[in-house]
């Protein structure tokens, strides 16, 4: 309500203004006019708030982030500094309901995931590989879980070194460690991807 009587004090300041045609001064002096003025600009502050961005900038670093699995500086509100990082490059916000900071979020990563959500580790086999495979070899479930089940992002891309979607390279993985104590996590988590619509190259 306070921003909404902060718009119609500006529009009775710098005047109002309509979509499809040109108001009278009379329409500016009109209590119900000025109330349908302040809705239409909630409306469009509403949706270019609901928008997000992509600023790559943000993702400096973000590699080592997953990996190390830094904790997010005191007092940020984040629990790990991958997390403040997306959030960033996505412009979510903390205030933001859960449905627009997912929509953000997947909305950046759509548009920026190649090149800037790939790492090229010494740690990783997969030079230039989805960081959603780099967060599997390294264990940072928690960062999986976001991007899986609450993102919602693309689990289905192929990355060209290795020719292999995020499910056939956890595939690689369970053949590798077949018979050791990796196996059985490593299934498990090949039917939790499954459950979020992971497939295989041959599938798409």
């Amino acid at each position: 309500m306070v921003f909404k009587n902060w718009i119609i004090s500006s529009i009775l300041l710098f005047g109002c203004f309509d979509t499809f045609a040109k108001p009278t001064p009379a329409d500016c002096n009109n209590p119900s006019e000025l109330d349908n003025q302040a809705g239409v600009l909630l409306a469009v502050a509403s949706t270019l708030n609901s928008e997000g961005c992509a600023d790559a900038t943000k993702l400096h670093g973000i590699c080592d982030s997953v990996y190390m699995q830094f904790d997010a500086p005191k007092g940020s509100g984040y629990e790990y500094l991958f997390e403040k990082k997306i959030y960033e490059a996505s412009c979510a916000k903390l205030t933001d309901s859960e449905a627009v900071i997912n929509k953000k979020i997947k909305t950046m990563w759509a548009k920026l995931e190649n090149p800037h959500l790939k790492c090229d580790q010494a740690n990783f086999d997969v030079s230039y590989g989805s960081i959603l495979k780099y967060g599997l070899i390294t264990n940072n479930y928690d960062f999986l879980g976001l991007a899986i089940e609450e993102w919602g992002v693309n689990l289905n891309i192929v990355d060209k070194n290795d020719s292999r979607t995020l499910l056939d390279y956890i595939q690689k993985e369970i053949d590798r460690k077949k018979g050791s104590s990796f196996e059985g996590p490593l299934r498990d988590y090949y039917k939790r991807l499954r459950k979020y619509g992971a497939k295989h190259k041959s599938e798409l």
